[in-house]
C-alpha cells in the first residue's frame, strides 16, 4: 500500500457488537474505517467523506436515536442486521459452532436500546497498515471517500472510547 496521508483512523461500533466479537470471536473486530472521525474536520473543499460514513456524526445519530426510544432506528437495524451477518460468516469459516450463532442471534433480537451504545475506535494506522483493505468506490458512501475495512482488528490495535 502506498505511504498514507494520516496517522489514525476511527470506526464506530456498538457496545453490543463490541461484546460479541469479545465473547465469541476471540476479540478479534470487524471494522470499517476512516480517517475522518467527523465531517467537518477537514476544509470543506478537501471533504469526500459523508456524514454516513463518519464515526461521530453516526455515533450522534445513534446517541439521539437510544435517547428518544426509536425502537425503529435504521441505524440499530443496520447493527443488528451487520452483527447477525457477522455470525453467518464466522459461522461458515468454523470460528464459532451452529450452537454460538443461535446464541448471537437471540442476543441481538434481545437487546435494549442501551445496548447500542456508540463506541469510537481510535486506531493507529501504523498497527494497521497491513491489515488495511481499501473499499472499493462503488461500496463506499462517495466514491472518493477514504474507507477501509479491518477484518481482524485485535485488542492491542486501538482504543476504545465510549461516547
Amino acid at each position: 500500500m502506498t505511504r498514507l496521508p494520516f496517522i489514525v483512523l476511527y470506526s464506530l461500533n456498538t457496545l453490543l457488537a463490541w461484546r460479541i466479537a469479545n465473547r465469541y470471536y476471540g476479540d478479534r473486530h470487524f471494522v470499517w474505517c476512516t480517517p475522518h472521525a467527523h465531517s467537518k474536520s477537514v476544509l470543506p473543499r478537501a471533504m469526500t467523506t459523508p456524514p454516513s460514513s463518519c464515526p461521530l456524526e453516526i455515533a450522534k445519530r445513534l446517541k439521539d436515536d437510544i435517547l428518544g426510544n426509536d425502537r425503529h432506528s435504521a441505524i440499530i437495524r443496520q447493527n443488528c442486521d451487520g452483527i447477525m451477518l457477522g455470525a453467518d460468516i464466522n459461522l461458515k469459516r468454523k470460528v464459532i459452532s451452529s450452537q454460538q450463532r443461535q446464541y448471537i442471534y437471540d442476543t441481538v433480537a434481545a437487546a435494549q436500546l442501551p445496548d447500542f451504545s456508540p463506541l469510537l475506535y481510535v486506531i493507529p494506522l501504523a498497527k494497521v497498515i497491513r491489515k488495511l483493505r481499501e473499499v472499493p468506490p462503488n461500496e463506499r458512501a462517495h466514491s472518493l471517500s477514504w474507507e477501509y475495512q479491518i477484518e481482524t482488528l485485535m485488542p492491542d490495535e486501538f482504543d476504545v472510547v465510549e461516547l
